[in-house]
Order: structure tokens, then C-alpha cells, then sequence
């Protein structure tokens, strides 16, 4: 059975503010690289270096007690979700299957650091 949060969260979704083909992650591995103050998704930004996931943002994900599902924008209506707003987003689950935003696109482009972003999460939760 999985545990759910306090607040009977039983799936953190997290969506990038990017796409998923071969050239968009291309693209994106050159913007952060010589261009990182205008990188679109401050979800990668602050979780991932070019060298891909931090691994304190890996440890903490390791440690929630709910499931995690990792998506880029252009696979969110593939994963049967409904969610028309922007990106990025971490949406949650719960036990009766409704998804609702955790961590809005505006709070998430206002985070500047892990320790912020870890915080919205544990609240969330």
C-alpha cells in the first residue's frame, strides 16, 4: 500500500517547463550551460546541474513517502492528466485519483533555492 502525506497526497507529479524530444534536451543542456539566468524552468534549474540531477534534490526525493512521476510539458495529456496551466508545476494525486497543484508555476519561478523548494514541498504534504 503506499503511504500517503497529511494531507492525503499519494503523488507528487512534477512537470518541467520543457519538452521531451532529443533536440528540446539538447537545447536545454546548452541554454543552462552558457545561458543559465534564462532558463525557462526553474524546476530544472534548481534541481539539476548540466550534469543532470543534484544529488541532494535525489536524497530528499528518496525520502517522501509518496509516489513521484517526472514528466516534460508535452507528455502531460499522454499521462492522462488534465491540467491547463503553465509550467512548470508540481501537481498532487490523491487517494481519490483528482489531481490539484501543489506548487504553482508562479511560486516555483519565485524559488531560488533548494532549501525553498524542499520547504513548499514538506509543507505541501
Amino acid at each position: 500500500m503506499v503511504q500517503t502525506g497529511d494531507r492525503g497526497i499519494r503523488e507528487l507529479i512534477f512537470i518541467y517547463n520543457a519538452d521531451s524530444g532529443f533536440f528540446d534536451r539538447l537545447a536545454d543542456i546548452a541554454l543552462k550551460a552558457f545561458s543559465p539566468s534564462t532558463y525557462p524552468c526553474t524546476l530544472c534549474k534548481v534541481t539539476h546541474g548540466v550534469a543532470g540531477m543534484h544529488g541532494t534534490w535525489k536524497s530528499f526525493l528518496a525520502e517522501l513517502p509518496v509516489e513521484k512521476k517526472f514528466l516534460y510539458k508535452d507528455e502531460v495529456r499522454a499521462a492522462g492528466i488534465s491540467y491547463e496551466g503553465e509550467f512548470p508545476v508540481i501537481l498532487g494525486r490523491d487517494h481519490h485519483d483528482e489531481v490539484h497543484v501543489v506548487v504553482s508555476s508562479d511560486t516555483l519561478n519565485n524559488i531560488t533555492s533548494m532549501n525553498d523548494l524542499t520547504e513548499r514541498i514538506r509543507q505541501a504534504l
